[in-house]
């Protein structure tokens, strides 16, 4: 921790042994309830003390972190507890494992898919479970983020075993099972690259079995988000591994990344000709119990996940080739770009507003990284000046038309994205911006974009 929280606080804080006293205090206290299966009011109790005392920005150890990561793990999970006791125990799981730099994915801690998965089974795939087990069941309301957590820390050696286990139940003909994979996948399956090695499954061997699946649920909006989610959390893992083949597309293919463009298209919901939306209601209405395994789209945009996806497949590749992930994103944005414009207002507005912020956030995210080393990426992947340079000339022209849009909402992703691009290439986008400022500020014309640009110079003031 960086901050010097103590030093700057009014009062006095413990000394370090007298921090450390009550930490052992409540740890032996937490152990004993336990001990005597006191779990509610004893361990609850015990619990909320530990998570006040970390309230309170004091530090444990790596060590003992990953200890109490896999106590409470298998405690939200145990079979018996009421509701809301397993939810205060996945609630402290959650608290400990909220950043990724406490507990590395693979070497700190591994825990056990399988008691997630059974617990998710017995949810989703009832008929498959022993019926004294449907008492046991946990609330599913905290299901997916829980499962988004913990899949960052199960082995990823155990891939294979976990597609041994849930692919049997993918089936076209009963639809409701094929969301429940998809959903299952998205959920459980590691993305960290498994070691290399004989008999590992790496990403070339099992993309195209999921390339496969995907096609065969054609026009559901849910399959795609399910898909993208997935693919943007494996290229996210796999920019650092070193062993693992890079190409201009990542560590996908031409198709594969071609077939992830057309879907990012159908995402934006952009009308074709006479449809109203590319995708089928009745589709998406068949996922059945599937409906559990899906994120909350407002606290987890798709843009987000499609932002990740491109920014982490980006490297110095992709100047070389004619063909790459950075020129579909150019074609993506000069086939859409009419849509940016002010006046074609309609429900695709938020979606590119917030693609446009999410992939400036995520590139100057991962730039600084680099530069600090904080990110270990191999030298050949590494982002460069001539890769930044044709990113921002290919987000410019529309992030300056969506600064004049009809949307707040819209208009504070499109300042905050011409922030980021003034940031990264002040040369490029000053110029252009006090060019359309001006006659907004001088004249009497265009009045109605007189705010936009006055928060616009705010935006890019140094």
């Amino acid at each position: 921790r960086t901050y010097p929280y103590f030093k700057l606080l009014p009062y006095p804080v413990e000394a370090e042994a007298e921090r450390d006293a009550a930490l052992q205090e409540i740890l032996k206290q937490l152990y004993t309830a336990l001990k005597a299966e006191d779990f509610s009011p004893g361990a609850l109790h015990w619990t909320r003390e530990l998570k006040g005392w970390m309230g309170l920005k004091f530090e444990i150890t790596r060590e003992l972190r990953t200890r109490l990561v896999k106590l409470y793990y298998m405690l939200a999970l145990a079979p018996g507890l009421d509701n809301s006791t397993a939810e205060r125990f996945l609630s402290m799981f959650l608290v400990l494992t909220k950043k990724k730099h406490y507990l590395k994915p693979g070497q700190d801690v591994i825990l056990d898919w399988r008691p997630l998965w059974h617990e998710i089974k017995g949810l989703v795939l009832p008929d498959e479970c022993a019926t004294y087990q449907s008492n046991r069941r946990k609330s599913p309301r905290h299901l997916p983020r829980f499962a988004m957590q913990a899949a960052l820390y199960f082995d990823p050696r155990e891939r294979k075993a976990m597609f041994e286990e849930i692919l049997p139940y993918f089936s076209t003909s009963e639809v409701s099972h094929a969301f429940i994979v998809a959903g299952a996948l998205n959920a459980l399956m590691p993305t960290t690259a498994a070691p290399e090695g004989e008999g590992e499954l790496q990403p070339k061997d099992y993309l195209p079995t999921f390339f496969h699946l995907w096609s065969l649920v054609a026009r559901s909006k849910v399959f795609d988000i399910h898909f993208i989610d997935l693919f943007s959390r494996l290229a996210r893992d796999s920019l650092s591994c070193k062993h693992l083949p890079w190409s201009e597309y990542g560590v996908f293919e031409k198709d594969q990344s071609n077939h992830i463009f057309t879907a990012i298209l159908r995402l934006t919901e952009i009308p074709v000709g006479q449809a109203s939306s590319p995708y089928s209601d009745n589709i998406d209405l068949s996922s059945g119990t599937g409906v559990y395994l899906e994120k909350d789209r407002k606290k987890n945009p798709i843009s987000y996940a499609i932002a990740r996806w491109i920014v982490f497949s980006l490297s110095p590749a992709c100047l070389e080739a004619p063909e790459s992930v950075l020129s579909n994103l150019e074609g993506l944005f000069e086939s859409t770009e009419t849509f940016f414009h002010p006046s074609n207002f309609g429900g695709w507005q938020t979606m590119l507003s917030q693609l446009t912020y999410h992939l400036v956030d995520f590139f100057v995210m991962r730039w600084n990284k680099e530069k600090s080393g904080e990110l270990d990426t191999p030298p050949e992947r590494r982002l460069n000046n001539a890769l930044k340079n044709r990113f921002v000339l290919c987000l410019k022209e529309v992030t300056f038309m969506g600064i004049f849009g009809k949307s707040g909402r819209a208009v504070n992703y499109y300042l905050s994205s011409l922030q980021g691009l003034a940031w990264l290439e002040p040369s490029i986008i000053l110029p252009g911006a006090l060019q359309r400022f001006y006659p907004s500020l001088q004249g009497l014309v265009e009045v109605h974009r007189t705010t936009s640009s006055l928060r616009g110079l705010q935006m890019i003031a140094p």
